[in-house]
């Protein structure tokens, strides 16, 4: 069952436990604008459409692509451990702003420079802070909304896999404007369009900035008492374990998905940029669809079968699939398992946004760092094998052990965590 924060507002300074949500309206529109904020940080997401030509723009290896597809995802793991101190000392609207504004200027960066070096760099200081924003800004959602954790998940989820329907189309459009082989045209489109994307975030972070924060009040800045161990607390390590499985796992499929494509079939009658667009439109459907349903709803056969049937179902794609039914058969595997991350997610009992973001924190740098291994590692088995099929079968076969350590460990069903200091 759900807990409901403290209602003394002097046990919210002591405990940590996050105050009273502002009133209806001013907490929905605060909701939107962080929602939207996060939304914003997506065009970087779409970096794969573009590998192909990546690796011809800077003459790198498979393994030096899957590198730079994990340059975003390492600024984010050098990053979150620190997130839930920085959390503490700063509160959680300054770190949202803060965290925003830098993934706006790494953008920008990421527009301006030329090399190799300093795009992979800039790239890293945009997963920093798009890593920060993304765990800060779910906490708050959460805590704007505390008895209702998978639904509010659900919902932020969807919508930030809005812009993943839009954005790989405009990334494959993009690409078909440069011909093959001329690298000053492609070089002005892409690094033109990071800059674009830049100045967009930089503009919702001045908005939020002067609109949002006048719209809930700031006790939500509540200083939480952190302690590592929270993150022993039964299930904890479990969760942090699944969410790192889960998230390498689709890292690596959506990353490596265009790269596969392109280098196995001839022809393509679903262009990668609309796999990946409808793929985004399978998790909005997906998660808007669990967010219609009762808390609680599903649980067990969200966490313990819904990964292995998307898993298995592209683990046959890749093997037998026609270039056809590879970009079909890959959006409704991602149907599938989209379902699973915000059930693991909402298992987290609610009690402090400190504890909430130390565990969520820890859950994203399970991703990250196992989403670095993974895109390298498929880089590395590519070139090795000079297949493809074997790269990203290690990915599909992730989200199979997923649901069986899920229903062996009877995730779904069980109390969920306690206090901190139970």
């Amino acid at each position: 069952m759900d807990r409901q924060p403290p209602s003394d507002s002097r046990d919210h300074a002591s405990s940590g436990a996050v105050a009273p949500p502002p009133p209806a309206g001013g907490r929905t529109v605060t909701a939107v604008l962080v929602l939207v904020l996060v939304s914003l940080t997506q065009w970087l997401s779409v970096l794969s459409v573009f590998g192909p030509r990546l690796q011809e723009h800077f003459s790198i290896t498979n393994r030096q692509l899957g590198t730079l597809y994990g340059c975003g995802t390492l600024g984010a793991l050098l990053v979150l451990p620190l997130v839930g101190l920085i959390v503490e000392r700063l509160g959680i609207w300054r770190v949202l702003q803060l965290s925003a504004f830098g993934v706006g200027t790494a953008l920008m960066s990421c527009g301006i420079v030329r090399s190799l070096v300093l795009f992979e760099l800039s790239l890293v200081a945009a997963g920093a802070s798009g890593g920060v924003l993304s765990v800060t800004a779910t906490s708050l959602l959460v805590g704007l909304y505390p008895s209702r954790k998978r639904r509010v998940l659900s919902i932020s989820l969807a919508v930030y896999s809005v812009p993943g329907i839009v954005l790989p189309l405009l990334a494959q459009y993009l690409v078909s404007l440069a011909a093959p082989g001329d690298r000053q045209a492609f070089a002005l489109v892409f690094h033109g369009s990071c800059a674009a994307a830049g100045l967009l975030m930089l503009a919702g972070v001045l908005v939020f900035t002067t609109a949002g924060c006048s719209l809930a009040p700031h006790d939500t800045d509540a200083r939480p008492a952190l302690t590592l161990r929270m993150l022993w607390l039964w299930p904890t390590p479990l969760i942090i374990l699944l969410a790192g499985l889960h998230g390498a796992s689709d890292q690596v499929l959506y990353q490596w998905l265009p790269r596969f494509m392109t280098g196995t079939f001839d022809v393509l009658p679903v262009p990668p940029g609309l796999a990946l667009s409808l793929a985004a439109c399978a998790y909005v459907l997906g998660r808007g669809w669990q967010a219609t349903l009762p808390e609680g709803a599903g649980q067990r056969a969200f966490l313990a079968l819904s990964g292995p049937l998307g898993g298995l179902l592209i683990l046959a794609g890749l093997w037998k699939g026609t270039a056809l039914q590879v970009g079909l058969v890959y959006p409704l595997a991602a149907l599938l398992w989209c379902l699973e991350y915000p059930a693991l997610v909402s298992e987290i009992e609610f009690l402090s946004a400190g504890y909430f973001s130390t565990v969520l924190a820890a859950a994203s740098l399970a991703q990250y760092a196992l989403g670095v291994s993974g895109t390298n590692a498929a880089g590395w088995i590519a070139d090795r094998t000079g297949s493809l099929q074997w790269a990203l079968t290690p990915a599909a076969l992730g989200f199979v052990l997923f649901g069986v350590a899920a229903a062996l460990a009877g995730m779904g069903r069980r109390p969920r965590l306690g206090r901190p200091s139970s």
